[in-house]
């Protein structure tokens, strides 16, 4: 590693300049998404094919469905799917459309690189704090701070799409906080409704959570003796805007995502949830992160790599329960 480097450094930067780089994409994608639950009609149609626009750029993958009120020009074969008619949401429908277009894809990609980055960058740092030595009262808050925030963020960002996936995730997510945390649960049950509000999630979302975070990584910043320098963080910026743009080239987006495939650092509670029933797991997590904080604060370096473990088992093997589950 570089002189004057040290591995704290270069993953506060990486931290910063995902989140730069979220703030940025997701403000331009929300110039094009709608946070309405309010229901639109249309004709069920399977793409057969590949289809594609005029410019042969790919609308859906062969096997997708959507949800259409008149077909517009395109290249391959769309079939409707018998008599049927469904309704989904206006905020559906604009996630779709965005998806559609070939920028709107990129800036969606861009948009969940960054924030993928964003929260394995923190979950690196909070990792390490308990490997060596939490303490409270100390700028080792802020990483267990960002860590939840950074998680909750996600979580809004992915209901928002309001596809089967995102219902469901909300549902859970909504379920899990509001009906098994005392006084937590009731501001949660209060702020998110049983019935999925579009416009209330995007409000949290976009505009409450942001300036949070942005004030914890702020404070993080202020405290930490080797601060990121703004070259550093303007280059990993421009690097993760690659990344997001290569996956793009390389990978079709899903447009619509079906149930049963949960975000990669919730994937152990997804995975808790086919074993234990819901309060049960709630009281897993519940003391999974207790051991870990009380285990960040022993004097015993064996103790404090239990702890590190656990986060570590947490996050890798969420991205494992991601990647074997069905979606």
């Amino acid at each position: 590693m570089a002189p004057g480097w040290t591995i704290e450094r270069v993953l506060g930067s990486a931290a910063i300049a995902a989140l730069a780089v979220v703030l940025v994409s997701g403000a331009v994608v929300a110039l094009g998404y709608r946070p309405s639950s309010e229901p639109i009609g249309g004709r069920v149609y399977v793409a057969a094919t590949a289809v594609l626009d005029n410019e042969n750029d790919t609308l859906l993958r062969a096997g997708e469905r959507i949800v259409l009120d008149s077909v517009p020009s395109h290249r391959g074969s769309l079939l409707p799917v018998g008599d049927t008619s469904t309704t989904w949401s206006s905020a559906l429908v604009s996630h779709v459309l965005l998806l559609l277009t070939p920028s709107g894809a990129a800036l969606a990609t861009i948009h969940n690189v960054s924030a993928t980055i964003f929260v394995a960058a923190v979950a690196v740092l909070c990792t390490l704090t308990v490997a060596r030595g939490y303490r409270w009262r100390s700028r080792d808050t802020l990483f267990v701070l960002l860590l939840v925030c950074a998680m909750v963020a996600s979580w809004l960002g992915t209901t928002l799409p309001a596809d089967p996936r995102a219902m469901e995730a909300y549902g859970v997510g909504r379920s899990f906080l509001a009906d098994n945390l005392p006084f937590i649960g009731d501001v949660v049950g209060a702020v998110l409704p049983a019935r999925f509000d579009a416009a209330r999630v995007f409000l949290l979302h976009a505009v409450w959570v942001p300036p949070v975070l942005l004030g914890l990584l702020w404070s993080y910043y202020r405290a930490v003796s080797d601060r990121p320098s703004v070259i550093a963080v303007a280059v990993g910026s421009i690097a993760i805007v690659g990344v997001g743009v290569a996956c793009t080239l390389v990978m079709t987006p899903v447009v619509v995502h079906g149930s049963g495939r949960p975000l990669w650092h919730l994937g152990v509670p997804y995975g808790l949830l086919h074993w234990l029933p819901m309060d049960a797991t709630m009281l897993t997590i519940v003391a999974w992160w207790a051991v870990v904080l009380v285990c960040g604060t022993s004097t015993r370096r064996s103790i404090r790599s239990l702890g590190a473990s656990l986060i570590a088992v947490w996050f890798v093997g969420g991205a494992i329960v991601t990647i074997v589950s069905k979606g």
